[in-house]
């Protein structure tokens, strides 16, 4: 995981088009979206990936039952990272998204 400007100005750009997506994206729109969110998750810190799962999942437009089941995938890997804050915060959003599916 790094810090790096450019991680740090991916992300920030990210949760921009997150919090600008609306539930009525197209599909191309909510799929480039997906990408780099999944792309970004193994480039960040514990405290940056539940910040960035729980933007997505507030992010009405871009939650489906095939990402949470891609992003689930993705941080199976990484999960050991997690202290106990940051697994609570993540848990908690994806168990919002799994109820809102």
């Amino acid at each position: 995981a790094i810090g790096s400007g450019g991680t740090a100005a991916a992300l920030e750009a990210l949760t921009e088009k997150l919090q600008a997506a609306g539930s009525d994206i197209s599909s191309s729109e909510r799929k480039e979206l997906q990408q780099q969110a999944l792309a970004l998750l193994s480039k960040l810190e514990p405290p940056k990936v539940a910040e960035l799962v729980t933007r997505v999942q507030q992010a009405e437009g871009v939650r489906t039952s095939l990402f949470l089941d891609e992003l689930l995938r993705s941080l199976q890997p990484i999960s050991n990272k997690f202290g106990s804050p940051h697994l609570t915060r993540l848990l908690s959003a994806l168990s919002l998204w799994a109820v809102a599916i």
